[in-house]
């Protein structure tokens, strides 16, 4: 249906979850869910099918792998309101909302070296795919735009991009 209206280019979201935001050891990975969780991350076969689909559909897919919090964290069951956006990782929980002062380089380092995993996942995923012309980096993650340095960032686009086809955008 979306082919028959001219529709080029198809948004694949990859969701995985971060445990609270106080955390870098579990910060990023796939999430099963228990049974009567809505949480659950797309397989790696799921998303390689949909990317197919669009290219049968003369479709080009842009593949955008996004964090969101796991609601299903013991720790998180009492943290709102304070802990409602991936946009607050490693920001510490203050009266009235959050302080800058949360994580130290340190723990930002680690918590970036989790999520750069996860990018070169979606990177090789999407670069598998004829289909997939292009990969979204830093998806919502206001705070740690702020804390990783933009050298850091520079050096994570440039490991994506070289498992992406040629011409895909980054």
């Amino acid at each position: 249906a979306l082919a028959a209206t001219g529709t080029a280019h198809v948004q694949l979201y990859s969701t995985w979850y971060h445990g609270p935001c106080v955390s870098t050891a579990c910060a990023v990975q796939p999430y099963p869910g228990p049974s009567a969780s809505p949480l659950r991350s797309e397989t790696d076969a799921e998303l390689e099918a949909a990317m197919a689909m669009a290219g049968e559909l003369k479709m080009q897919a842009i593949l955008s792998p996004r964090l969101d919090l796991n609601w299903d964290a013991p720790e998180l069951q009492d943290a709102a309101p304070y802990n409602t956006s991936i946009a607050n990782i490693g920001l510490a929980r203050a009266p009235g909302g959050w302080t800058p002062n949360g994580w130290s380089p340190q723990r930002w380092s680690a918590w970036f070296g989790s999520y750069s995993l996860f990018i070169l996942h979606h990177a090789r995923l999407c670069g598998g795919s004829p289909a997939c012309t292009g990969l979204v980096l830093g998806n919502g993650l206001t705070s740690a735009f702020r804390h990783v340095t933009a050298a850091e960032w520079r050096a994570l686009a440039a490991k994506a991009r070289a498992a992406l086809t040629a011409g895909a955008l980054l």
